[in-house]
Parts: structure tokens; sequence; C-alpha cells
């Protein structure tokens, strides 16, 4: 099945190097580029049908944020692809909502590598990215989860069984559990009483809420 994507970067040769590396992909076709926040913004309302979005952090007439936001409220994948590989930017990408982060300074094969990852409802960091989070000690664990591995650990705190919470997030048993062993395996974690130390330890608790602060509006 083909994948279909779409670019938002204001640097031309970006652009022309991205449409290269996609071309040599006989199952990817690159529906969609621009330049512009504005120009993209009106792509994305028109609810396009495409399955993974690229975006650049800073264009030239506003930042990435809300069109990853945008994005992703059509059900549509976001990978992030930026020279800023630092925070505030990473948080604040995949609190946006993104997928997945990848610098400018890597490799062809990581730009690929993220496009499969994400449309197949995976996170993806390049490695200098990865590195970068493993050595941030100020970085927020919670933002390398997706929105539903959020939410079922939303669930998990209020003291939902699976059943309970596939029920209200009308997905089965069998996903929940997929996003509950996922959500786990990227906090380094084995059980609901770390998870509720990982919250505690992070202040992620506000108004009597446990991680909302981190999801997408």
């Amino acid at each position: 099945m083909t994948i279909r994507i779409a670019l938002v970067d204001d640097h031309t040769l970006v652009r022309e190097g991205f449409r290269g590396i996609l071309q040599l992909e006989p199952d990817m076709e690159l529906d969609f580029e621009c330049d512009t926040f504005a120009k993209a913004k009106d792509f994305l309302d028109g609810s396009p049908v495409i399955d993974v979005f690229i975006v650049d952090i800073l264009l030239g007439d506003d930042t990435g944020y809300p069109l990853i936001k945008l994005a992703r409220l059509n059900d549509i994948k976001c990978i992030v692809v930026s020279m800023h590989g630092r925070e505030p930017y990473i948080s604040e990408a995949m609190s946006a909502g993104a997928n997945g982060y990848i610098s400018k300074d890597s490799a062809a094969t990581d730009l690929i590598a993220g496009i499969r990852a994400v449309n197949d409802d995976k996170n993806y960091y390049s490695k200098d990215i990865e590195n970068y989070l493993a050595t941030s000690s100020g970085h927020n664990p919670f933002t390398t989860l997706t929105n539903r591995e959020i939410e079922v650990c939303l669930f998990i705190l209020d003291g939902f069984k699976v059943k309970k919470i596939a029920k209200e997030l009308n997905i089965s048993p069998k996903t929940v559990y997929v996003h509950k062993a996922n959500a786990y395996k990227n906090l380094g974690i084995n059980s609901t009483q770390e998870l509720f130390q990982m919250v505690k330890k992070h202040g992620l608790f506000r108004d009597g809420q446990a991680l909302n602060t981190i999801l997408s509006d």
C-alpha cells in the first residue's frame, strides 16, 4: 500500500532533497509540498487524504506546532524534521502530537525509517535525538508516548481495568494491552505503582488530573 506524504519546509533545497529521496521508494508518494504555514494550513483545512505529514518547526510565517495539532486532528501521522535538535523544540513538538522527530543532520535512511515507523503507529527519533533525550535530565519521558498511549495511562491511573478502558476508548482489549505495553516499555517501567511514581516525579499532576498537560488540545 502506498504511503501518501505531505511536506512543509521553507527551504527549496531541503524540499528538493526530500523529493529526490522519496522518489526512490516505490511505496511512497509525495502528494503535496509547500513552503509556508499559510499554504500548509489551507491544505490541512481541506481534510486531505494523506498518511504522513512532514514539517519543519520554524517556518517563515509561523511555527509548525499548530500544523502538527491540525494534522493530528485529521488522524495524520506527523514527523518533525528540523535543525533544532534540542529542548524546548522536541518536547513542544511531541506535546503538539508529533509522532517522530528527525534532525536535519540525519541520513536519508532515517527519514525513510521514520516514515515507515510512524505509518505503523510507532514513534521515531533519529539517533542523535535519541542520544540527546537519553542524556537530558530535563526531558519529560511522557512526551515519547503517543496520545493514545497517554490516554491509556490516564485511565490506568484512574483505576480503570483493561475491559473498561477498551469500552471508554471504543477499541478492543487487545489494543489496550498493546498501548499499555508500548507505554510501559518507552517509560522503562513494569507496574502501575512505577507509573504513579514517574508521574509524581515529573510533576504532571495538575488540578487532580495526571498527564493532561501534555495531551494535545
